[in-house]
Protein backbone atom coordinates (compact mmCIF):
# COMPACT_ATOMS: atom_id res chain seq x y z
CA UNK A 1 0.00 0.00 0.00
CA UNK A 2 3.24 2.39 0.38
CA UNK A 3 3.03 2.95 -3.68
CA UNK A 4 -0.89 4.37 -2.86
CA UNK A 5 0.02 6.36 0.05
CA UNK A 6 2.86 8.11 -2.35
CA UNK A 7 1.35 8.26 -5.69
CA UNK A 8 -0.17 12.06 -4.93
CA UNK A 9 3.89 12.77 -3.70
CA UNK A 10 4.37 11.07 -7.25
CA UNK A 11 1.84 13.65 -8.97
CA UNK A 12 2.88 16.88 -7.72
CA UNK A 13 6.87 15.75 -8.72
CA UNK A 14 5.63 15.18 -12.51
CA UNK A 15 3.92 18.38 -12.01
CA UNK A 16 6.57 20.18 -10.61
CA UNK A 17 8.68 18.65 -13.53
CA UNK A 18 6.06 20.00 -16.24
CA UNK A 19 5.61 23.41 -15.05
CA UNK A 20 9.80 23.92 -14.74
CA UNK A 21 10.97 22.36 -17.86
CA UNK A 22 10.13 25.75 -19.56
CA UNK A 23 12.86 27.77 -17.22
CA UNK A 24 15.59 25.06 -18.25
CA UNK A 25 17.03 27.24 -21.00
CA UNK A 26 16.74 30.49 -18.91
CA UNK A 27 19.30 28.85 -16.48
CA UNK A 28 21.41 27.08 -19.09
CA UNK A 29 21.83 30.99 -20.06
CA UNK A 30 22.51 31.91 -16.56
CA UNK A 31 24.65 29.18 -15.80
CA UNK A 32 26.98 30.28 -19.14
CA UNK A 33 28.04 33.29 -18.17
CA UNK A 34 29.77 31.50 -14.65
CA UNK A 35 32.96 30.27 -15.53
CA UNK A 36 33.77 26.19 -16.53
CA UNK A 37 35.58 25.30 -13.57
CA UNK A 38 32.14 26.88 -10.93
CA UNK A 39 29.85 25.43 -13.24
CA UNK A 40 32.19 21.89 -12.74
CA UNK A 41 32.17 22.53 -9.19
CA UNK A 42 28.50 23.36 -8.82
CA UNK A 43 27.32 20.22 -10.80
CA UNK A 44 29.55 17.83 -8.58
CA UNK A 45 28.15 19.37 -5.55
CA UNK A 46 24.53 19.13 -6.71
CA UNK A 47 24.80 15.30 -7.95
CA UNK A 48 26.29 14.71 -4.33
CA UNK A 49 23.96 16.63 -2.71
CA UNK A 50 20.45 15.12 -4.22
CA UNK A 51 22.15 11.80 -3.25
CA UNK A 52 22.61 13.30 0.01
CA UNK A 53 18.71 14.04 0.72
CA UNK A 54 17.77 10.94 -0.85
CA UNK A 55 20.26 9.06 1.95
CA UNK A 56 18.80 11.72 4.92
CA UNK A 57 15.07 11.67 3.89
CA UNK A 58 15.42 7.90 3.91
CA UNK A 59 17.57 7.68 7.51
CA UNK A 60 15.13 10.07 8.45
CA UNK A 61 11.99 8.09 7.60
CA UNK A 62 13.51 4.91 9.14
CA UNK A 63 14.74 6.07 12.50
CA UNK A 64 11.44 8.61 13.02
CA UNK A 65 8.54 6.40 14.34
CA UNK A 66 5.97 9.11 13.98
CA UNK A 67 6.47 9.49 10.21
CA UNK A 68 6.30 5.41 9.21
CA UNK A 69 4.49 2.68 10.85
CA UNK A 70 4.23 -0.73 10.29
CA UNK A 71 1.45 -0.32 7.89
CA UNK A 72 3.34 2.43 5.44
CA UNK A 73 3.47 6.45 6.06
CA UNK A 74 1.86 8.72 8.23
CA UNK A 75 0.85 11.92 7.25
CA UNK A 76 3.91 13.61 7.74
CA UNK A 77 6.00 10.93 6.32
CA UNK A 78 4.12 11.64 2.96
CA UNK A 79 4.83 15.27 3.32
CA UNK A 80 8.81 14.56 4.23
CA UNK A 81 8.80 12.33 1.76
CA UNK A 82 6.48 14.77 -1.13
CA UNK A 83 9.68 17.49 -0.25
CA UNK A 84 12.50 15.69 -0.11
CA UNK A 85 11.49 14.44 -3.54
CA UNK A 86 11.02 18.14 -4.93
CA UNK A 87 14.05 19.45 -3.81
CA UNK A 88 15.64 15.99 -5.39
CA UNK A 89 13.93 17.20 -8.36
CA UNK A 90 14.92 21.00 -8.35
CA UNK A 91 18.93 20.19 -7.95
CA UNK A 92 18.56 17.63 -10.64
CA UNK A 93 16.91 20.16 -12.96
CA UNK A 94 19.72 22.66 -11.54
CA UNK A 95 22.13 19.98 -12.56
CA UNK A 96 20.91 19.22 -15.94
CA UNK A 97 20.99 22.98 -16.89
CA UNK A 98 24.66 22.97 -15.43
CA UNK A 99 25.50 20.51 -17.89
CA UNK A 100 23.97 21.43 -20.60
CA UNK A 101 25.31 25.05 -20.57
CA UNK A 102 29.00 22.79 -20.33
CA UNK A 103 27.60 20.25 -23.17
CA UNK A 104 26.40 23.36 -25.55
CA UNK A 105 27.91 26.36 -25.01
CA UNK A 106 26.77 29.34 -26.78
CA UNK A 107 28.44 29.83 -30.11
CA UNK A 108 28.43 33.11 -32.31
CA UNK A 109 26.42 32.62 -35.92
CA UNK A 110 28.74 31.74 -38.59
CA UNK A 111 26.37 33.46 -41.37
CA UNK A 112 24.87 36.61 -41.79
CA UNK A 113 21.55 37.71 -41.09
CA UNK A 114 20.18 37.06 -44.37
CA UNK A 115 21.98 33.81 -45.51
CA UNK A 116 21.13 30.68 -43.89
CA UNK A 117 22.90 27.55 -43.36
CA UNK A 118 21.30 25.82 -46.28
CA UNK A 119 21.94 28.51 -48.70
CA UNK A 120 25.43 29.12 -47.03
CA UNK A 121 26.13 25.38 -47.71
CA UNK A 122 24.72 24.47 -51.17
CA UNK A 123 26.35 24.88 -54.51
CA UNK A 124 24.63 27.07 -57.19
CA UNK A 125 22.05 25.46 -59.38
CA UNK A 126 22.06 22.19 -56.67
CA UNK A 127 18.15 23.37 -55.63
CA UNK A 128 16.77 23.33 -59.05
Amino acid sequence: MLWLQTLPAFAIWIAYIVLTRATVQQRKARYARWSRRARILAMVFGIIASLAILVCGLLLLETQPNLANGGGLTGWGILIVTLMGLLYIHLQTVVVSITLSLTFPETRRRYGASESRDTADSRPGENL
